[in-house]
C-alpha cells in the first residue's frame, strides 16, 4: 500500500506538471485544467495546490493511522534486504528527481508571475503617431465557438477590428498582451468593435482546443479566438508581416506583440507593438473624424 501510494503520487504531481512543451495533446490539456486548473504562468491554481498536496497526505495519514505497526516493522525488514535496500534506494531517486524538476518547473513559473511583460510606456499616445492606409489581408479561419470567421464580416457590421497574435503555451509576453487588449476592449462598445486573436501555434491550439483556452483566457463575448490548418493560419501570420521562429523541439515560438488597429474599410490604421492600453483605445477614438467611432 505505501508503494501504491508513492507511485500514485509520483504520477499525480507529473500529470500536474508534464512538459506541455514536448507533449500535448488537446484531451491531455483539458483534462490537467480540470483537475488542477491553470494559471497564466502554467501552474496549477490555488485549489490545484490543495489537491497536490492535501490529496496524497490525507491518504498516507490514513495507512498510518490503519497499520502504523505493520508498516514500521515491513519497513525495517525491506531495509535489512539487499533487494530491500535497492528498492528504498531507486524510491529516492525517483523521488529526488521528480522533486528536482517540479521545483524548476515552480521556480520558472514564479519567474513568469513576478515579471511584468506588460508594456511600460506611461505617455499619452504620440500626436504624429503615424496612420497608415494597407489593406489588411483578408482571412478565413475557425473562432471559440466553431464559427468561421472573415474581416468582412465585421465591415459589414461597421464594426472597428483589434487584431493581434498569441498562443496558449506562451507563458512569456502572450498572457499580458492578452490582458492589456481586454482592459482597452472593455473601455470600448463592444457593439462597435471585435477583438481577434490568431494562434500562432495551430500544431497545438486546434480549432477544438479554443473553447477550452477561451475560457481559460476569459476572452469577451465580442472577441474571438482564431485557428485553423497550420498551411491556413501561417498563412494568415505572414500576410501580416508577424515575425516568428519555432523551436521544433520544444514548440515554443518566439514573437513580438503585435496589435493591428483595423477599420471600417478594411485598412491597418495603426500597427502597435505591445502598446498600453491607453494607446490603443486612443487610437480607437482618432478614427472618429471618419469611422464615426
Amino acid at each position: 500500500m505505501l508503494g501504491l501510494w508513492l507511485l500514485t503520487t509520483l504520477f499525480w504531481w507529473g500529470f500536474a506538471f508534464y512538459p506541455t512543451e514536448i507533449l500535448s495533446t488537446e484531451w491531455l490539456d483539458a483534462a490537467r485544467n480540470a483537475c488542477f486548473g491553470t494559471l497564466e504562468n502554467g501552474l496549477p491554481d490555488t485549489y490545484g495546490w490543495m489537491i497536490l498536496i492535501l490529496g496524497p497526505l490525507s491518504f498516507l495519514i490514513a495507512l498510518f493511522v490503519v497499520w502504523k505497526t505493520e508498516l514500521f516493522s515491513e519497513l525495517q525488514t525491506l531495509s535489512a534486504k539487499p533487494s530491500g535496500f535497492a528498492i528504498v534506494s531507486i524510491s529516492i531517486v525517483l523521488i529526488v528527481i521528480e522533486g528536482s524538476w517540479i521545483a524548476g518547473k515552480v521556480v520558472a513559473g514564479i519567474r513568469i508571475e513576478t515579471f511584468d511583460f506588460r508594456s511600460g510606456i506611461i505617455t499619452e499616445l504620440p500626436n504624429d503617431y503615424p496612420r497608415t492606409e494597407l489593406p489588411a489581408p483578408e482571412f478565413s479561419l475557425v473562432d471559440q465557438n466553431g464559427d468561421s470567421i472573415r474581416l468582412q464580416k465585421f465591415q459589414k457590421e461597421n464594426k472597428l477590428v483589434l487584431l493581434s497574435f498569441a498562443f496558449a503555451h506562451c507563458q512569456s509576453v502572450c498572457p499580458s498582451l492578452v490582458a492589456q487588449l481586454k482592459e482597452a476592449v472593455a473601455s470600448l462598445d463592444p457593439d462597435r468593435v471585435a477583438l481577434l486573436i490568431v494562434t500562432l501555434d495551430p500544431r497545438r491550439d486546434t480549432p477544438s482546443s479554443l473553447p477550452n483556452l477561451a475560457d481559460r483566457w476569459n476572452i469577451p463575448k465580442n472577441g474571438h479566438l482564431l485557428s485553423g490548418s497550420v498551411h491556413d493560419v501561417e498563412k494568415v501570420i505572414r500576410s501580416y508581416n508577424v515575425p516568428f521562429t519555432r523551436d521544433d523541439r520544444s514548440g515554443d515560438i518566439d514573437h513580438p506583440a503585435l496589435i493591428y488597429l483595423i477599420d471600417r474599410r478594411g485598412k491597418i490604421a495603426f500597427t502597435f507593438n505591445n502598446a498600453p492600453p491607453k494607446w490603443i483605445v486612443e487610437a480607437f477614438h482618432r478614427l472618429e473624424p471618419t469611422d464615426g467611432f
